[in-house]
């Protein structure tokens, strides 16, 4: 499969070819009317949509350039609410291509007229063929399911029919906005059934609406329970805080056992997320899943009495993302409770905010203490011996950082070229270190 971007020079092409991994070389006119056709392919597979229906009017050989099977293994569709010329293409362009889907990625906003242009393009897609689909369900204006209960019925039996009929998922991601409980549930209990044994990666984030769950969040569901314990193939999982607790932990765990890696959790109340993954029985959790990594996306809003409690130590904590809100708690208060995961971290993304957080010496030491730290992202206010400590760690191996990312906020506006200065001398005598050790550093001024 050629699928890398094709390289063209005075007397020759050059393709990357995945199978063989080798550079093709295919001495050609460089024309694009003598182009081979599984070249010409190659480049309109970077193309959208759109681009690619204009192309298509182009002339005979490009029209057959662009429904050759291979590009369209992997499409992304948009059905909105108020561009029906846009539908009608979409569906149009699904009843011709849609045999060759493999992964698709769905947005559409929820109107009587996207629904039914929604039932359309799944009939379009050939049952059981897909492996992938992210599907992202947007409220149109004003539209109120419980009002609205029809529209409701609608679209609770397209998604559901469409989820029955695809029996090869590996890879499933849905998000929504506003949309019922009893619906997410059910459509979460049709995938279990049909994919539960062949999914491998599972992403339910902001798909239930946490106002709408009550004091107790989703986890409590017998519903939601029963249908998280069908997945036996579970490599990844994403889940909001609310979603977990220590059955549902316990029981995935047990169901993919030595399988599940990866399970990033997306906490925005500390106090919740401190009672619902801290009761988790971690020692347990690791001797079913030693490969298990973590990954914390905090974004708390209160003060840190709950942070000591949030993350227990026999968590295996691989990744954490903090953002920093003028209102909460701040990431010096926050770093405080996280020295005994300097071990396990590998990935560190810090979003501090300008005008409430500075990178202190203590945050430094802790980032640079993180001996197995592979990906470092900094966005805030920063001082350029502060970048130097980083870099020198890496310089003198201290670190082993494979990405790093500092995007560096000036709060003063008369400072700018001061600031910029900064960053073109770090990156001058810091970049070829990264280079010399395959490893990526990346300066920006924002």
């Amino acid at each position: 499969m050629l699928n890398s971007p094709v390289r063209i020079s005075d007397s020759y092409i050059s393709i990357f070819c995945v199978s063989s991994h080798q550079v093709l070389k295919m001495a050609v006119p460089v024309s694009w009317d003598k182009l081979p056709l599984i070249v010409t392919s190659v480049v309109f597979g970077y193309l959208k949509n759109k681009d690619r229906f204009n192309a298509s009017l182009v002339c005979k050989d490009w029209s057959e350039a662009l429904y050759s099977r291979n590009i369209w293994k992997r499409i992304k569709l948009e059905i909105t609410g108020d561009d029906e010329v846009n539908n009608v293409r979409t569906v149009k362009l699904m009843k011709r291509v849609g045999a060759w889907v493999r992964e698709v990625e769905i947005r559409f906003w929820v109107t009587e007229s996207s629904v039914k242009n929604m039932s359309k393009v799944f009939d379009s897609l050939h049952e059981g063929r897909l492996t992938k689909v992210e599907m992202n369900i947007q409220r149109f204006g004003d539209i109120n399911y419980k009002k609205d209960s029809q529209l409701r019925i609608k679209l609770s039996a397209l998604i559901n029919m469409f989820i029955r009929t695809q029996t090869c998922l590996k890879w499933f991601d849905i998000r929504a906005c506003g949309i019922p409980v009893d619906l997410g549930l059910e459509i979460l209990e049709n995938l279990s059934l049909v994919s539960g044994d062949t999914l491998n990666h599972l992403d339910i984030t902001s798909f239930f609406s946490p106002r709408s769950l009550g004091p107790n969040g989703v986890h409590s569901r017998p519903g939601f329970r029963s249908s998280m314990s069908r997945f036996t193939q579970l490599r990844s999982v994403k889940i909001d805080y609310y979603c977990l607790d220590k059955e549902v932990l316990l029981g995935l765990a047990q169901n993919c056992a030595g399988i599940l890696q990866d399970l990033t959790v997306f906490c925005t109340d500390s106090g919740f997320c401190a009672h619902s993954i801290s009761s988790c029985r971690w020692s347990t959790v690791h001797s079913l899943c030693p490969n298990l990594r973590v990954k914390v996306w905090l974004l708390l809003q209160d003060n840190t009495s709950d942070v000591t409690r949030l993350l227990p130590q026999l968590m295996p904590l691989g990744a954490l993302r903090f953002t920093s809100r003028p209102d909460n708690v701040s990431a010096r208060g926050l770093i405080q409770h996280f020295h005994h995961f300097t071990d396990s971290l590998e990935e560190l993304d810090l979003d501090l905010h300008p005008n409430y957080d500075t990178t202190s010496e203590e945050m430094v030491n802790f980032v640079i203490s993180c001996s197995n730290l592979k990906v470092l992202k900094y966005k805030g206010v920063l001082h350029f011996r502060q970048v130097a400590a980083i870099c020198e760690a890496q310089r003198d191996g201290r670190m082993k950082l494979e990405r790093c990312e500092f995007r560096v906020i000036g709060r003063v506006a008369r400072r700018e070229a001061s600031i910029r200065a900064t960053v073109n001398q770090i990156r001058a005598e810091y970049g070829p270190i990264f280079d010399s050790q395959n490893a990526q550093l990346v300066l920006e001024y924002v």
